[in-house]
């Protein structure tokens, strides 16, 4: 594998450490140090206040950008002067030719527009599903140009773009007319296994509504169980509206992996509620390397995560009763297999791939 050079460019919603970039981060944290510990040359394009990358971080100043998660289809993409993405794009062209490649997490209009105008390739890794319409005509363009420069998380993610046709994205292409499928990883040091949990039951992802908390809150007072919730309050309102319905919550925070991996394993069981196509679900995984099953909403990623009645149970979305009663159930599943579900969710797996893409996008790295 020849030494490689690969400029990132970071999610624009927040600093890395700071939890509003939800399992990017965790992805982001991971496979730079991976990378760099492999002998390659890594830069990351970061908002200002970002930590714990491997490699080099540049911290670019501008403002962070909103969420596109909870705006409707129809919003139009504006460009900013003072934007932390439109400032991160000019520093990437001024920086492209020491490098082989960008590779680009984020999911915004102008990301996809200026991809055109750089002399390496632009590789974009999409987080999210299909949100926004603007967005989705500019990356849809940009995928009639170059189909092998764009990745997804899963296969449910990549169906839900309009342009990508089903079952053309694959988890290792070798293609040069189509997407490709890398899934998220775990660390499976930093999430030891725990085979000794509490009558608890934990969530954990960004308090915002399309992650639907408010079921997991629902399911865990029919069974009497307290509930933990980690991640960062993205809504406050809607974080505010949930207090009637969470006498027995227990609100850690966003919580460094160590603090996060005892709180996962003393769980029964771990829910995982979203409203929306989960793209992937990096704290499924998290979960299920402590040993603890995940009790999901069918559909996104998660389909793909979880062998239901294996590693845990898939319900229908917003069924609030099968939720408590899989969630009854889990305590029956053997840990040791849940866990052993989440080793093929590898870092070293996920960097391999993302070497492959690179070295058949630029086939002579200099």
């Amino acid at each position: 594998m020849p030494p490689l050079r690969i400029l990132i460019v970071s999610t624009p919603v927040g600093p890395i450490g700071s939890g509003l970039g939800g399992g990017l981060e965790t992805t982001l944290l991971l496979l730079t140090r991976e990378l760099h510990q492999r002998g390659h040359t890594v830069t990351t394009l970061a908002p200002e206040g970002s930590a714990g990358l491997g490699g080099r971080i540049l911290q670019v100043p501008g403002r962070c950008a909103a969420t596109v998660t909870r705006m409707d289809r129809a919003q139009v993409g504006t460009v900013s002067a003072d934007g932390f993405l439109e400032r991160c794009w000019e520093q990437a062209a001024a920086l492209q030719d020491g490098y082989d490649a960008i590779l680009n997490n984020s999911y915004d209009w102008i990301s996809f527009y200026n991809a055109a105008f750089f002399r390496i390739p632009v590789l974009h890794w999409i987080s999210v599903a299909s949100l926004i319409d603007s967005i989705d005509r500019m990356a849809a363009f940009r995928y009639t140009q170059h189909p092998s420069r764009f990745a997804f998380y899963s296969h449910a993610q990549a169906n839900s773009f309009h342009f990508i046709p089903p079952g053309t994205a694959r988890v290792i292409s070798g293609a040069p007319d189509a997407p490709r499928v890398i899934p998220g990883a775990v660390d499976l040091d930093r999430f030891p296994f725990s085979a000794a949990p509490q009558p608890r039951l934990s969530w954990c992802a960004r308090i915002s509504p399309e992650k639907g908390l408010e079921d997991a809150l629902a399911a865990a007072r029919a069974l009497n169980h307290p509930l933990d919730v980690c991640g960062a309050v993205e809504d406050q309102a809607y974080w505010k509206s949930l207090q009637p319905l969470a006498p027995s919550i227990t609100h850690h925070g966003f919580l460094s992996p160590g603090a996060l991996a005892t709180v996962l394993g003393n769980s029964q069981a771990m829910l995982f509620t979203p409203k929306w196509t989960e793209a992937f679900g990096v704290s499924a995984i998290e979960a299920m390397a402590c040993g603890t099953p995940v009790i999901a909403y069918s559909g996104g990623g998660p389909s793909e995560i979880i062998e239901h009645g294996i590693s845990g149970y898939l319900v229908a979305p917003g069924d609030v009763a099968s939720l408590a009663e899989h969630a009854s159930l889990a305590a029956g599943l053997d840990r040791k297999r849940v866990r052993a579900r989440a080793g093929e969710f590898s870092v070293a797996a996920q960097a391999t791939r993302i070497e492959q893409w690179i070295l058949e996008t630029v086939p002579n790295p200099h």
